[in-house]
């Protein structure tokens, strides 16, 4: 009976084993050191078989001694590393989280996002799991990037560009539109028409309008009154839809053709 019982935990063991090696998380534990100058603050003492998949090491080199996996951990997230393990272990109910980069075999960083909590027993042990979340940081750099290029193209445009929610608040004016109703951004958002050109609101409702209503975009000449005089703008109003085909704003690019 021994025996079965036995070979049943060894077979639960191994299943669980390749459970964690067919999947995205890299398992590891070990201990974290009591000083903070110790030549080795975190010792692991196991990381899954998937670390050689995931971050291009073997356990077998992530292992090898005291200081093995802390050699392949960026410089500038060694501390934040730390720092998510000491709070792990102070409370052993929660997980903490944290983002780190790991030198992959192939000399690339790769973006870890890891979960680390304290042993319940063992005071000064560390367990935890981490992911691979390169993909998604590049993605959210190429976004900033994308969004940091569009607003540079926008605010170095002298037409009057803004974006208008249903109800004709607005939610984002450039450069040359915040500059000629003299107020900032801050100024701009959640306003409407009546705040800024009073005399032309009822006009500029009426055709953001029939813009949602049609949900096409539209050409109008507008004529608005500035400091120094009428102005005439040719606009072109344009719906924002979302996936169901909804319109959820007014997007408006104004060019003034005063002569």
């Amino acid at each position: 009976e021994r025996a079965s019982v036995a070979r049943a935990a060894s077979e639960a063991r191994a299943s669980l084993e390749h459970l964690v090696s067919a999947g995205p998380m890299v398992m590891f534990a070990g201990s974290l050191a009591t000083r903070l100058d110790d030549d080795a603050p975190l010792t692991l003492d196991y990381i899954s078989s998937n670390s050689a998949r995931v971050m291009g090491h073997s356990p077998i080199a992530l292992l090898r001694n005291a200081s093995s996996f802390l050699e392949h951990v960026h410089p500038d997230d060694l501390p934040p590393l730390l720092a998510a393990c000491r709070r792990g272990i102070g409370d052993t109910r929660s997980q903490v989280t944290v983002e780190f980069r790991v030198r992959h075999l192939d000399g690339s960083w790769r973006w870890m996002q890891g979960m680390v909590r304290g042993h319940e027993v063992e005071p000064c042990r560390v367990l935890g799991y981490a992911v691979d979340i390169t993909a998604r940081r590049q993605a959210e750099s190429a976004h900033r990037e994308s969004e940091s290029r569009l607003s540079a193209f926008l605010d170095n445009s002298s037409a009057l560009v803004s974006l208008k929610d249903p109800f004709g608040r607005y939610q984002f004016a450039n450069r040359a539109f915040t500059e000629l109703i003299g107020v900032g951004d801050a100024g701009v958002a959640d306003s409407d028409d009546f705040d800024h050109w009073p005399d032309a609101a009822p006009m500029l409702r009426a055709r953001d309008q029939r813009v949602l209503v049609s949900r096409q975009p539209l050409q109008f000449e507008e004529v608005i009154d500035l400091p120094d005089g009428p102005h005439t703008f040719l606009s072109v109003k344009f719906p924002l839809l979302d996936e169901d085909g909804v319109p959820v704003a007014v997007g408006s690019i104004s060019t003034d053709i005063t002569e």
